[in-house]
């Protein structure tokens, strides 16, 4: 999997997050914890900061697509919850998505590129990989896995990054602060 920029690195013409839009993202995320109306606030806040298309948190339990148990889903794009992308991909694509399995393999907190998920071959193949993340524009997004309560998972995917190029050292440094530490 390709290296992304690590810390100390940094971009010509990056921009900083400010702490207070950190720390508002934060106050956001917990309010939407208790208050499922606050996910729409919170979620589009994270996509303004990291400058990306939108994002998706899956929250399941289980150890493959087969027999997982989705326990809470949310795809937010374009400041508008996608309820029907969400049931479109469980319904047609979730089960044979090649990348599944290697999300779950992934370790608590470590950032990846959706297209590193993906073999050459089954970027030409994979029904989930053409029909979802390359029409959606998410195929150039992110992924990071984190470790839930009693062995859940938590996936995290990010749209593609809406600066030019690709995802830059202030964009994945702003993600690398929201992705909680491992207890």
């Amino acid at each position: 999997m390709r290296a992304l920029p690590a810390a100390g690195e940094h971009e010509e013409g990056g921009v900083m997050i400010q702490r207070e839009g950190f720390d508002r993202i934060v106050k956001l995320l917990h309010e939407a914890a208790l208050d499922e109306t606050q996910w729409l606030a919170a979620t589009s806040l994270i996509s303004e900061a990291s400058r990306s298309k939108g994002n998706v948190l899956v929250f399941c339990e289980g150890g493959s697509a087969v027999d997982t148990d989705i326990l809470f889903a949310r795809f937010c794009f374009d400041r508008e919850h996608r309820e029907d992308w969400g049931r479109e991909y469980f319904r047609n694509y979730h089960v044979q998505a090649e990348r599944v399995p290697r999300v779950y393999r992934l370790p608590h907190g470590r950032l990846v590129p959706t297209s590193d998920l993906y073999t050459d071959p089954e970027k030409k193949t994979s029904r989930a990989y053409n029909e979802v993340f390359r029409r959606r524009e998410l195929h150039d997004g992110l992924h990071v896995r984190l470790d839930g309560p009693g062995g859940s998972h938590i996936a995290w995917g990010l749209g593609n990054s809406i600066e030019r190029g690709s995802w830059g050292f202030d964009q994945i440094r702003m993600i690398r602060h929201l992705v909680p530490r491992q207890a």
